[in-house]
């Protein structure tokens, strides 16, 4: 569905998607992380992380992904980052993640799973560690957490760093993702 559409038919912020906990915790037992330490795509209210980036930081240097992810992210070695961007730009947020792992570090890139897009195999084929495709469609929230609605395509959960060999292996029980080797490390 052209953005233009979602706009219309969701109001001004439809190209931000609260991230729903049932997505975390999905993502952290698949690629097995702990914790997150970095939110790369957050709001004041609605950080997953304690280090946050965002449009609404109080700290204006964090406010700007293209800006901190150029002067930060490739000093972040050992960092496990969420991102559920807006998904007008998910293609950049790719483009840089792809860059920043590449010193260390990881980051699971929350999009929809479009993968008919030039977006798709310019930021994710042959550029990913691994892709997980999940089973149904997700309930995200909107900006203020009071409504929900279910996405208008499927959700991918993309991870960039690390290696296949690390990163390749579903857990047992996580049947409800198939997981997919990126092309990438």
């Amino acid at each position: 569905m052209p953005e233009a559409v979602l706009r219309a038919e969701r109001g001004p912020d439809s190209d931000r998607w609260r991230t729903p906990p049932s997505l975390l915790v999905e993502a952290a037992q698949l690629w097995g992380v702990s914790a997150w330490d970095l939110d790369l795509a957050a709001d004041t209210d609605a950080h997953v992380a304690p280090r946050w980036w965002g449009p609404d930081h109080p700290d204006p240097r964090a406010r700007d992904f293209d800006q901190v992810a150029a002067e930060r992210l490739a000093d972040l070695a050992g960092w496990r980052a969420w991102v559920n961007p807006p998904y007008s730009r998910w293609g950049r947020w790719a483009e840089l993640l792809t860059t920043a792992t590449a010193g260390g570090g990881v980051a699971v890139l929350a999009i929809f799973a479009r993968t008919d897009t030039a977006a798709w195999h310019d930021h994710v084929v042959g550029r990913a560690t691994a892709v997980a495709f999940r089973r149904g469609r997700v309930r995200f929230g909107d900006p203020t957490g009071a409504a929900s609605t279910t996405a208008p395509a499927p959700t991918a959960l993309v991870l960039y760093g690390g290696t296949w060999a690390e990163w390749g292996q579903v857990p047992a029980g996580r049947a409800s993702y198939w997981v997919v080797p990126g092309g990438g490390r």
